[in-house]
């Protein structure tokens, strides 16, 4: 049983270097390898996490694993576990024992897209502005699929249906989180808590995922196909960090986006998997040590608790707005389901993929 997604990501691994520091000393200290499964393979394979490790004795490994994946790799291959979010992390919990788990960075959801898509969204009062920040009406969304909406006939997109392109919900937490979003609106913005109601919205979840055919496993597969153009993924749900990592570099290439209402904000959480004496130290660093928090938050996007007042300010500079997390609030955010609840929204929807007319 699928009980829920946890990272997306192809299969990578990136080992830690030596400080520079260290260099000068002569032949650097032993380190310590620890082996972490899941997680934003773009932070653990920054040179300067890398060395940051380092200098406190460990070589990380890191292994990246798309969401469903980390749910039947083997944990005794692992030392410690990233999942990207809250109830997939007390999943994990309850298979190694409830041992600690350390809440790090995070992300709210996005809907990738490009301007003139914009326009036809706004044009169908999907796409529109509130508090000074863009957005995508998910419930407007919902009717237009449920009515088989199409793109405008002569355009890019020729006469295709109007969907939002997903990853898969059975490997991709992105797509659970898509699923969360999509039923606490379709249940008149409340949290689906019992299975009479699984059943009543699960035709209108299924019209959302079976005509997309073969789904991407991964967002940052996703993410990849977005930048071939509108007529590859018009609009894609991805996580805010997706597009500020790109937006972030020297030379981001065209990207427009627009947030969800109501939202969902995805917690990553690093939980030692054995008794490895350096998961704790790992966990803490991982969730307070202040180079990594800039690291992660300026440099790929990502959230934190503490110091979003610099993040936000940071990215101002830049000419890029983000809503802050009171901004979220007002906006609306939706309530996740259980992991029962959300894992039987994904068993049922599995058998319904098929080929796109």
């Amino acid at each position: 049983r699928v009980m829920l997604a946890g990272l997306a990501g192809a299969a990578g691994l990136a080992v830690a270097g030596v400080a520079g520091w260290q260099a000068l000393r002569g032949s650097p200290p032993a380190r310590t390898l620890y082996r972490i499964a899941g997680g934003p393979r773009e932070f653990f394979e920054d040179e300067e996490v890398i060395d940051l490790f380092a200098a406190e004795g460990l070589t990380v490994q890191h292994t990246q694993f798309g969401s469903g994946q980390l749910q039947f790799i083997d944990l005794s291959k692992y030392d410690g576990v990233f999942p990207a979010s809250a109830i997939m992390a007390r999943y994990i919990q309850g298979l190694v024992g409830n041992r600690a788990q350390f809440p790090s960075f995070g992300s709210p959801m996005v809907v990738m897209t490009w301007k003139p898509i914009i326009d036809i969204l706004t044009a169908n009062d999907i796409a529109g502005e509130k508090h000074g920040i863009g957005v995508f009406d998910v419930m407007r969304y919902l009717d237009h699929v449920h009515n088989k909406k199409r793109w405008p006939d002569g355009g890019l997109l020729g006469n295709r249906q109007l969907l939002l392109h997903t990853t898969d919900p059975s490997t991709s937490n992105s797509a659970a989180m898509f699923i969360a979003v999509a039923s606490y609106a379709l249940n008149g913005n409340n949290t689906v808590t019992d299975a009479e109601t699984v059943a009543r919205l699960l035709p209108r979840l299924r019209s959302c995922f079976t005509p997309q055919g073969d789904m991407r496993t991964t967002t940052g597969v996703l993410r990849r196909d977005y930048f071939e153009g509108p007529g590859t993924v018009p609009i894609g749900w991805v996580y805010e960090d997706d597009v500020l990592d790109e937006m972030l570099t020297e030379r981001p290439r065209e990207i427009s986006y627009l947030y969800p209402t109501p939202n969902v904000i995805s917690d990553h959480y690093f939980i030692p998997v054995n008794d490895h004496p350096d998961g704790a130290r790992i966990g803490r660093m991982l969730q307070s040590h202040e180079r990594f928090i800039e690291i992660a938050q300026l440099r790929y996007g990502n959230r934190y608790g503490a110091g979003t007042q610099k993040f936000a300010e940071t990215l101002a500079a830049k000419n890029i707005t983000v809503p802050s997390h009171s901004t979220l609030d007002k906006l609306g955010l939706a309530g996740v389901p259980s992991t029962d609840i959300l894992g039987s929204f994904i068993d049922a929807l599995q058998p319904q993929r098929k080929s796109p007319a």
